[in-house]
């Protein structure tokens, strides 16, 4: 197995460090997101807090509701600040698409091409439903009061 060769080098082979700058003498960073418009990160965003502001409606009279939603709110805002961060730290290679012309091209995945209302469909699945599922659950606590 090649993880027993490793207190023998002879095994294997080494690379020099300064060799890679012959190989790769600018090297780039390539962009997190160059395909995704900044819009659907605030539309993602805007579906979050409504999944909070759906909790603090229905369930901010029950005992630890308070709580829990201040919790939420805190894991919320790391969610989005740190993926914020990041991404304020890339460099502008170039421009993000407009929603539209990303609805209209659509995006390059691993897998191939996927079309904008097949890529946002993929993004925005769980917490649409999410937010349909807290609602359900809300309307049923309203109810049984």
């Amino acid at each position: 197995m090649r993880h027993e060769q490793l207190d023998r080098p002879q095994t294997f082979d080494l690379v020099d460090p300064s060799a890679l700058a012959t190989i790769l003498p600018n090297p780039k960073p390539e962009t997190a997101v160059p395909d995704v418009p900044a819009s659907v990160g605030a539309l993602l965003v805007g579906v979050y807090v409504m999944i909070v502001a759906l909790f603090a409606l229905t369930i901010a009279n029950a005992g630890a509701g308070p709580f829990m939603i201040a919790v939420d709110l805190v894991f919320l805002a790391a969610f989005f600040s740190v993926p914020a961060i990041f991404l304020k730290q890339e460099r502008k290679t170039r421009d993000r698409p407009s929603l539209l012309r990303f609805l209209d091209q659509g995006m390059q995945t691993y897998t191939g091409p996927v079309s904008g209302a097949g890529a946002l469909v993929q993004m925005f699945v769980v917490p649409v439903l999410l937010a349909f599922a807290v609602l359900c659950i809300g309307i049923v606590a309203m109810v049984n009061l």
